[in-house]
């Protein structure tokens, strides 16, 4: 755990949701190397977080990568999608999976406000349905 420090989820700004690989990007300036950017990634269906500043690549714990998983719950899509029924869940998801694999096939992009929707339905799911309860249910019953 990262000491604490006067850094808050809000000194992250957001960028962009990758939908194929269930990553939200997001960027803080660099406090030890001024003009700097340093770009985060959560994978909200892990929640491994990785950065791509000098001190996570020395092995140093850093207050960006403690504080992402924090910045994307506050996202307002995340929050609209934890208040919601499993059923309507679902149909977000589903309506943004369908509306990013037109638009890729039509255009070959997506519109970020699809990917963001897909991914942060993903990640409600996987919230609500841990991998062990989901590969529990999906194991035949023992005999």
């Amino acid at each position: 755990m990262v000491a604490p420090t006067a850094h808050r989820p809000d000194d992250l700004a957001f960028r962009d949701a990758d939908d194929r690989r269930n990553l939200v990007t997001y960027t803080a300036p660099s406090a030890s190397h001024p003009g700097e950017t340093n770009t985060c990634t959560l994978d909200v269906l892990t929640m491994q977080a990785s950065c791509d500043c000098r001190g996570a690549h020395a092995g140093r714990p850093r207050w960006h990568v403690a504080l992402i998983d924090l910045a994307w719950e506050r996202h307002p899509v995340c929050r609209e999608a934890r208040h919601m029924t499993t059923a309507q869940l679902a149909a977000m998801g589903l309506k943004a999976a369908r509306m990013c694999r037109v638009y890729r096939r039509r255009t070959w992009n997506t519109l970020p406000a699809d990917r963001v929707a897909l991914v942060a339905a993903r990640g409600e799911w996987r919230r609500r349905r841990p991998v062990a309860v989901a590969l529990a249910e999906d194991l035949p019953p023992a005999a």
